[in-house]
Protein backbone atom coordinates (compact mmCIF):
# COMPACT_ATOMS: atom_id res chain seq x y z
CA UNK A 1 0.00 0.00 0.00
CA UNK A 2 1.76 3.51 -1.21
CA UNK A 3 2.31 5.37 2.02
CA UNK A 4 0.10 8.33 2.42
CA UNK A 5 2.44 11.74 2.35
CA UNK A 6 -0.66 14.20 2.11
CA UNK A 7 -1.94 15.56 5.73
CA UNK A 8 -5.74 15.36 5.54
CA UNK A 9 -7.25 18.55 5.29
CA UNK A 10 -9.74 20.13 7.99
CA UNK A 11 -11.01 22.95 5.81
CA UNK A 12 -9.80 25.66 8.07
CA UNK A 13 -7.07 27.76 6.43
CA UNK A 14 -6.10 29.01 9.72
CA UNK A 15 -5.40 24.90 10.41
CA UNK A 16 -4.04 23.83 7.07
CA UNK A 17 -2.15 26.48 5.86
CA UNK A 18 -2.19 25.68 2.31
CA UNK A 19 -0.32 28.25 1.07
CA UNK A 20 2.97 26.74 2.44
CA UNK A 21 2.96 24.79 -0.41
CA UNK A 22 4.68 27.37 -2.26
CA UNK A 23 7.47 27.29 0.30
CA UNK A 24 10.34 25.42 0.32
CA UNK A 25 10.24 22.95 3.45
CA UNK A 26 13.40 24.97 4.92
CA UNK A 27 11.05 27.90 5.51
CA UNK A 28 10.33 28.80 8.82
CA UNK A 29 6.66 30.69 8.49
CA UNK A 30 6.36 30.36 12.45
CA UNK A 31 9.63 32.45 12.99
CA UNK A 32 8.29 35.04 10.77
CA UNK A 33 7.04 37.92 13.05
CA UNK A 34 3.97 40.16 12.37
CA UNK A 35 4.04 43.68 11.90
CA UNK A 36 3.10 45.43 14.93
CA UNK A 37 1.60 47.91 13.30
CA UNK A 38 -2.04 48.78 11.40
CA UNK A 39 -1.98 47.74 7.66
CA UNK A 40 -1.71 51.33 6.57
CA UNK A 41 1.03 52.02 8.77
CA UNK A 42 3.19 49.06 7.37
CA UNK A 43 2.11 49.83 4.13
CA UNK A 44 3.28 53.44 4.89
CA UNK A 45 7.02 52.02 6.31
CA UNK A 46 7.47 50.14 3.38
CA UNK A 47 6.92 52.54 0.91
CA UNK A 48 8.16 55.93 2.72
CA UNK A 49 11.19 55.78 0.28
CA UNK A 50 8.95 54.85 -2.94
CA UNK A 51 6.21 57.85 -2.66
CA UNK A 52 7.05 58.34 -6.15
CA UNK A 53 6.83 54.54 -7.61
CA UNK A 54 3.67 52.94 -9.35
CA UNK A 55 1.43 51.91 -6.50
CA UNK A 56 -1.83 51.01 -8.93
CA UNK A 57 -2.12 50.63 -12.83
CA UNK A 58 -5.63 50.26 -13.66
CA UNK A 59 -6.05 50.04 -17.59
CA UNK A 60 -3.30 52.36 -18.32
CA UNK A 61 -3.97 54.55 -15.42
CA UNK A 62 -1.45 54.50 -12.80
CA UNK A 63 -1.45 55.88 -9.18
CA UNK A 64 1.78 56.61 -7.16
CA UNK A 65 1.90 55.67 -3.88
CA UNK A 66 2.06 59.78 -2.23
CA UNK A 67 -1.00 59.75 -4.30
CA UNK A 68 -2.46 56.87 -3.27
CA UNK A 69 -1.76 57.84 0.45
CA UNK A 70 -3.06 61.12 -0.25
CA UNK A 71 -6.66 59.83 -1.70
CA UNK A 72 -6.45 56.97 1.67
CA UNK A 73 -6.45 59.93 3.67
CA UNK A 74 -9.07 62.13 2.13
CA UNK A 75 -11.72 58.75 2.44
CA UNK A 76 -10.68 58.04 5.93
CA UNK A 77 -11.67 61.55 6.57
CA UNK A 78 -14.86 61.14 4.49
CA UNK A 79 -16.11 57.92 6.19
CA UNK A 80 -14.99 59.79 9.54
CA UNK A 81 -17.79 62.46 8.82
CA UNK A 82 -19.97 59.79 8.03
CA UNK A 83 -19.82 58.51 11.51
CA UNK A 84 -17.66 55.52 11.09
CA UNK A 85 -15.89 54.64 14.74
CA UNK A 86 -13.22 51.99 15.75
CA UNK A 87 -15.09 48.66 16.37
CA UNK A 88 -17.66 49.90 12.96
CA UNK A 89 -18.39 47.39 10.06
CA UNK A 90 -18.63 48.69 6.66
CA UNK A 91 -19.15 46.61 4.43
CA UNK A 92 -17.88 46.45 0.81
CA UNK A 93 -18.88 44.97 -2.15
CA UNK A 94 -16.70 45.15 -5.16
CA UNK A 95 -14.16 44.44 -7.42
CA UNK A 96 -10.14 45.05 -7.18
CA UNK A 97 -10.58 48.50 -8.40
CA UNK A 98 -8.71 51.61 -6.55
CA UNK A 99 -11.48 52.75 -5.13
CA UNK A 100 -11.57 49.10 -3.15
CA UNK A 101 -8.13 49.24 -2.64
CA UNK A 102 -8.39 53.19 -1.39
CA UNK A 103 -11.28 51.72 0.74
CA UNK A 104 -10.10 48.83 2.39
CA UNK A 105 -6.64 50.62 3.93
CA UNK A 106 -9.17 53.80 4.68
CA UNK A 107 -11.56 51.62 6.99
CA UNK A 108 -8.62 50.45 8.39
CA UNK A 109 -6.64 53.87 9.50
CA UNK A 110 -10.06 54.40 11.38
CA UNK A 111 -10.15 51.53 13.02
CA UNK A 112 -13.04 49.87 11.84
CA UNK A 113 -13.72 46.56 9.89
CA UNK A 114 -14.09 45.98 6.38
CA UNK A 115 -16.87 43.38 5.62
CA UNK A 116 -16.25 41.75 2.20
CA UNK A 117 -19.30 40.46 0.87
CA UNK A 118 -19.12 38.29 -2.56
CA UNK A 119 -20.95 40.00 -5.71
CA UNK A 120 -22.46 36.49 -6.51
CA UNK A 121 -23.93 36.09 -2.92
CA UNK A 122 -27.54 35.69 -2.99
CA UNK A 123 -29.40 38.23 -1.40
CA UNK A 124 -30.26 36.33 1.69
CA UNK A 125 -27.12 35.77 2.63
CA UNK A 126 -25.89 39.56 1.80
CA UNK A 127 -28.65 40.52 4.47
CA UNK A 128 -27.53 38.28 6.89
CA UNK A 129 -23.96 39.52 6.55
CA UNK A 130 -25.04 43.17 6.54
CA UNK A 131 -27.68 42.28 9.84
CA UNK A 132 -25.13 39.94 11.58
CA UNK A 133 -22.55 43.23 11.37
CA UNK A 134 -24.79 45.67 12.28
CA UNK A 135 -23.22 47.20 9.46
CA UNK A 136 -24.52 51.22 8.55
CA UNK A 137 -22.97 52.12 5.42
CA UNK A 138 -22.38 50.13 2.57
CA UNK A 139 -19.94 50.39 -0.59
CA UNK A 140 -21.22 48.83 -3.71
CA UNK A 141 -19.63 48.87 -7.34
CA UNK A 142 -21.93 49.80 -9.58
CA UNK A 143 -22.75 46.83 -11.49
CA UNK A 144 -24.03 45.36 -7.98
CA UNK A 145 -26.05 48.16 -7.23
CA UNK A 146 -29.76 46.81 -7.70
CA UNK A 147 -28.73 43.56 -5.47
CA UNK A 148 -27.32 45.38 -2.57
CA UNK A 149 -30.08 47.68 -2.20
CA UNK A 150 -32.74 44.62 -1.98
CA UNK A 151 -30.17 42.81 0.38
CA UNK A 152 -30.28 46.53 2.18
CA UNK A 153 -34.00 46.55 3.01
CA UNK A 154 -35.05 46.23 6.54
CA UNK A 155 -31.76 46.57 7.96
CA UNK A 156 -30.05 48.91 9.56
CA UNK A 157 -28.58 49.62 6.94
CA UNK A 158 -28.62 54.42 6.54
CA UNK A 159 -26.85 54.68 2.85
CA UNK A 160 -25.21 52.19 0.24
CA UNK A 161 -22.83 54.45 -2.15
CA UNK A 162 -22.38 53.45 -5.68
CA UNK A 163 -19.10 52.93 -6.98
CA UNK A 164 -18.57 53.42 -10.58
CA UNK A 165 -16.63 50.29 -12.05
CA UNK A 166 -14.72 52.96 -14.61
CA UNK A 167 -14.27 55.88 -11.94
CA UNK A 168 -10.60 54.93 -12.31
CA UNK A 169 -10.21 54.26 -16.14
CA UNK A 170 -7.97 56.18 -18.79
CA UNK A 171 -10.31 59.33 -19.74
CA UNK A 172 -11.44 57.40 -23.23
CA UNK A 173 -12.01 53.84 -21.34
CA UNK A 174 -14.04 56.14 -18.28
CA UNK A 175 -16.01 57.55 -21.45
CA UNK A 176 -16.84 54.58 -23.40
CA UNK A 177 -17.72 52.53 -20.07
CA UNK A 178 -19.87 55.37 -18.90
CA UNK A 179 -21.70 55.26 -22.27
CA UNK A 180 -22.21 51.84 -22.94
CA UNK A 181 -22.61 51.29 -18.86
CA UNK A 182 -26.54 50.08 -18.01
CA UNK A 183 -25.96 50.27 -14.59
CA UNK A 184 -25.85 53.92 -13.37
CA UNK A 185 -28.84 54.76 -10.82
CA UNK A 186 -30.60 57.89 -10.92
CA UNK A 187 -31.50 57.46 -6.63
CA UNK A 188 -27.38 56.00 -5.39
CA UNK A 189 -25.24 58.22 -3.79
CA UNK A 190 -22.31 58.44 -5.79
CA UNK A 191 -18.46 57.96 -4.90
CA UNK A 192 -17.30 61.54 -5.89
CA UNK A 193 -20.28 63.15 -3.67
CA UNK A 194 -18.99 60.83 -0.78
CA UNK A 195 -15.36 62.18 -0.28
CA UNK A 196 -17.09 65.79 -0.86
CA UNK A 197 -19.59 65.07 1.74
CA UNK A 198 -19.89 66.52 5.64
CA UNK A 199 -22.35 63.90 6.38
CA UNK A 200 -24.78 61.40 5.74
CA UNK A 201 -26.67 61.98 2.75
CA UNK A 202 -30.51 62.14 2.71
CA UNK A 203 -31.08 58.80 4.55
CA UNK A 204 -33.44 56.21 2.27
CA UNK A 205 -36.50 54.60 4.26
CA UNK A 206 -36.85 57.52 6.57
CA UNK A 207 -33.90 56.81 9.19
CA UNK A 208 -32.93 59.19 11.05
CA UNK A 209 -28.69 59.72 10.86
CA UNK A 210 -26.89 58.93 13.89
CA UNK A 211 -25.67 60.40 16.53
CA UNK A 212 -22.18 61.21 17.05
Amino acid sequence: MQEQTEKKLTGYPSIDKPWLKYYSETVDMQGVPSPDCSMIDFLRQCNADNLDFIALNYFGAKTSYKKLFETIERTAAALQKHGVRKGDFVSLCGLNTPEFVVLLYAVNKVGAVSNWLGLTSPVSDLKEQLVSTGTKLVFAVDLAYDIMKEAAQNTQVQEIISVPLGASMPPLMRLFYGLKSRSKKTDAANWKDFLRSEGFPALRRGQQAPAD
